[in-house]
C-alpha cells in the first residue's frame, strides 16, 4: 500500500484542493489497478513519513496492533495520524454496515415474505468479515447505571437544579471513581476512549470537556450533605433490616507539590510515611455492609480525637430534639477513643466497641499465655484464618473481649527468629 496525493481545481475560483488517499495495487485481468482503501483528508505530514504511515495503516488493517519492524521506530506524528485515521475508518465501516443492513431489511419487507419469526433466520458470518473498533468497557458501567437508578440519583440532582447533561456527567464521574479512580484528567481520557458509560446516561457526554468535569465535580461537592442524607435514607428503604453499626476512622492523603492554593493542606503525620508533604485528612463513617454514611475532609494536621464530636453533631446524633429511630453502635480504634470521647459516648448512651493495646494487655498476661487450655476461649475460622476470643464481663453494660490471632502470632515469631 502507498499514499497518493490527489489535486482538484475549482473551475470558477481556480482554487486547488489537495487530499490524500491510502491506495492498494491489485491485479484485474492481469493488469495492475489502483484501489482506494482509506481517505485521509489533507495530510499535514512530511512526505518522507508517508511510507511509514502507509505501512502502519496496512499493518493495522491486517489485524496487527502496530507496525513492528526491527530497527524502525514509529514516529509520534505518524502514530497520531494513524490513530485518527483508524478511528474514522472504524466509524465509517460501522455506518456502511448499518446502511447495508437497512437495505436488506427494506428488501425483505418489500417482498412481504410469509416468515413469521425473523429472529430464527440463519445468517452466515465469515470470520474475515468480523472486525472491531473503538473498544470500550460496558459491564461495570451497566451495574453502576442500574444502581444509580435504584438510588434515584437523577431525580435528586434534578431537584438540586442540575441540568440533564450535568446529571449525566455526574453519573459518569461517579462511575469513573468506582471503576478507574484517578485524576480528573485521567477521568476525561477514560470517558472519551475507554468507557461506554456515555451510551447509558440520559445525555450524550462523549465530547465533554475537561473544564466541564471540574465544574460538575464542584457542584456535587457543594451539595455533599444533601446527597449523603438522600443516600442514607434511600439505602435504609432498600435495606431496612440492616444493623446500625457504624465504623469510624480517618486517613490522609499527601500532595506531591506545595499545595499553596489549598487552605486545608498542612503537614502532619502521614499514614503513607510522607510527612514531608502537605496532607489533607478524610473522615469516613461506614456501616457493616460497607455503605458510606458520612464523609468529611479535614485539615492535614487535624487531631483525630477532636473529629468525633463534630461528626456526631453534623449527623444529628447529639441533637436531643431530633427524633432518631435508634442510637447506632460506634466502632473505633484507640486513636479516637480518648477519655473525653468515651465520656461523650457514654453521656449520649451510645453502644460502642474499641480496640486497646499495649499496657492494657499486661492485665491479662496469664490468660493470653494459657489460652489453649482455657475452655472459655472460642475459636473462629474465617478465610482459613483462626482467631481465639474470650469474653470477660466487667458489669451489666460493659465487657472486654480478648483476641488472639494465629496469623499475627506466627508472623511475630517469624520476625523474632529473623532478628536473632
Amino acid at each position: 500500500m502507498y499514499i497518493k496525493e490527489i489535486k482538484t481545481t475549482n473551475k470558477k475560483t481556480e482554487k486547488v484542493y489537495v487530499k490524500h488517499v491510502l491506495v492498494e495495487s491489485v491485479r484485474v485481468n492481469g493488469q495492475p489497478k489502483p484501489r482506494n482503501i482509506m481517505h485521509l483528508g489533507r495530510l499535514d505530514l512530511p512526505r518522507e513519513l508517508w511510507k511509514q504511515l502507509a505501512s502502519e495503516l496496512e499493518a493495522r488493517l491486517r489485524g496487527q496492533m502496530s507496525l513492528n519492524i526491527p530497527g524502525v521506530r514509529l514516529k509520534k506524528a505518524v502514530a497520531i495520524v494513524a490513530n485518527k485515521a483508524m478511528d474514522k475508518y472504524a466509524i465509517l465501516k460501522q455506518e456502511r454496515k448499518k446502511k447495508q443492513k437497512r437495505k436488506e431489511n427494506n428488501k425483505v419487507n418489500s417482498e412481504k415474505t410469509k416468515q413469521t419469526d425473523k429472529n430464527e433466520e440463519a445468517i452466515n458470518v465469515l470470520p474475515k468479515d468480523v472486525s472491531t473498533g473503538s473498544l470500550r468497557s460496558f459491564g461495570a458501567e451497566l451495574v453502576i447505571h442500574e444502581t444509580w437508578k435504584g438510588l434515584h440519583m437523577s431525580e435528586l440532582l434534578k431537584e438540586l437544579k442540575f441540568l440533564s447533561r450535568q446529571s449525566s456527567i455526574a453519573e459518569a464521574l461517579v462511575a469513573s471513581r468506582l471503576i478507574s479512580p484517578g485524576s480528573e484528567l485521567s477521568t476525561h481520557k477514560w470517558l472519551r476512549k475507554r468507557s461506554a458509560i456515555g451510551e447509558l446516561t440520559i445525555e450524550n457526554i462523549e465530547n465533554t470537556g475537561l473544564n466541564t468535569l471540574h465544574k460538575v465535580g464542584d457542584q456535587l461537592l457543594k451539595h455533599q450533605k444533601t446527597i449523603e442524607k438522600h443516600l442514607r435514607m434511600r439505602e435504609n428503604k432498600l435495606f431496612p433490616k440492616r444493623e446500625m453499626i457504624y465504623l469510624f476512622d480517618l486517613t490522609n492523603f499527601y500532595f506531591e507539590g506545595q499545595a499553596l492554593g489549598n487552605s486545608i493542606a498542612y503537614r502532619g503525620k502521614s499514614k503513607e510515611k510522607r510527612s514531608d508533604c502537605p496532607l489533607v485528612s478524610l473522615g469516613l463513617v461506614v456501616d457493616t455492609s460497607g455503605f458510606p454514611i458520612y464523609s468529611k475532609v479535614f485539615k492535614g494536621n487535624i487531631s483525630e480525637p477532636s473529629t468525633l464530636k463534630e461528626i456526631l453533631e453534623e449527623m444529628g446524633f447529639l441533637d436531643n430534639n431530633q427524633l432518631l429511630p435508634e442510637r447506632p453502635t460506634l466502632i473505633m480504634d484507640r486513636g479516637i477513643a480518648t477519655k473525653d470521647n468515651l465520656t461523650l459516648i457514654k453521656k449520649n448512651k451510645f453502644n460502642y466497641a474499641l480496640i486497646t493495646r499495649g499496657p492494657r494487655n499486661s492485665h491479662y498476661q496469664e490468660e493470653f499465655e494459657n489460652y489453649k487450655n482455657d475452655k472459655e476461649f472460642k475459636s473462629i475460622i474465617r478465610n482459613n484464618k483462626t482467631i481465639h476470643i474470650k469474653k470477660i464481663l466487667k458489669d451489666d453494660k460493659t465487657a472486654e473481649v480478648l483476641c488472639i490471632s494465629e496469623g499475627k502470632r506466627k508472623k511475630r515469631e517469624c520476625n523474632e527468629i529473623t532478628l536473632d
